[in-house]
């Protein structure tokens, strides 16, 4: 019998994650739609993976640093990724400061949960993969896109060089095209690549990767930020998609 997989990633930033945007609204809405979301996650018996921002893992306050929450996600059995430290996008900044970038997070992750970080996120998703291409994009709306400097094949040996395992990647082609798929695990120098087909969120697109990953064997990768179920309809997107999930289970 086939049995796929689903792994639902949580971009995790409070407020630097906000002003690396632009915007000065969300940073707190991520602490609070968190709490609302572990205990979610606990009443459905679902483990996800929080991508988590190196920054807000630091000793501080609100809205910017929630060392305690961090832990609680580990010790509830989630995993915590790298999001970077700092949220900059990957495709502008030299070599030595990507290579900051992916130890530092890795540090203050490791050093606050007491577990290893192995699975990096990209923040903005960045650089995408276009037909296997690396190519680079414009913020919303994304009309052009363009190479990218940095290869994910350049990524992966970066990762895997300062002791990461796996990374998730964006198929933006798939996302245009073909929204519903799931995907294939990838080896890329080293590093195992999980790729997203479909937007954010949890909507028609989500449950037809689902459905997908069940009938090819392959891996359905979803991704919500935590501030988003402050919105009624991703919210009731997100239970629909538990219970869903909990119905095919077996």
């Amino acid at each position: 019998m086939k049995k796929g997989r689903v792994i639902i990633y949580w971009d995790y930033e409070l407020q630097k994650g906000a002003d690396m945007d632009n915007s000065k609204s969300w940073g707190l809405e991520d602490y609070k739609q968190t709490k609302w979301l572990l205990k979610t996650l606990e009443k459905y018996d679902v483990k996800c993976c929080f991508a988590v921002l190196g920054y807000a893992a630091e000793k501080g306050e609100l809205p910017y640093n929630a060392s305690e929450q961090i832990k609680k996600m580990a010790e509830e059995g989630h995993e915590i990724a790298s999001h970077s430290y700092t949220h900059r996008e990957l495709t502008k900044l030299n070599e030595k400061e990507i290579v900051w970038e992916l130890k530092k997070s890795k540090e203050v992750l490791e050093k606050l949960t007491g577990k290893k970080v192995v699975t990096f996120v990209p923040p903005w998703n960045k650089p995408f993969s276009f037909f296997g291409l690396s190519v680079d994009a414009g913020k919303k709306p994304m009309p052009w896109i363009w190479p990218s400097k940095l290869k994910i094949s350049r990524l992966c040996e970066l990762l895997y060089k300062t002791g990461y395992k796996k990374c998730r990647l964006y198929n933006i082609h798939n996302k245009i095209f073909r929204r519903n798929i799931a995907s294939e695990i990838k080896e890329i120098k080293g590093i195992e690549c999980y790729y997203s087909n479909t937007g954010s969120g949890f909507g028609k697109d989500a449950r037809g990767c689902v459905l997908s990953s069940i009938k090819e064997n392959k891996v359905a990768v979803l991704y919500e930020h935590p501030h988003q179920l402050k919105c009624k309809n991703v919210r009731m997107n997100f239970l629909d998609l538990m219970k869903f999930i909990n119905k095919i289970v077996v």
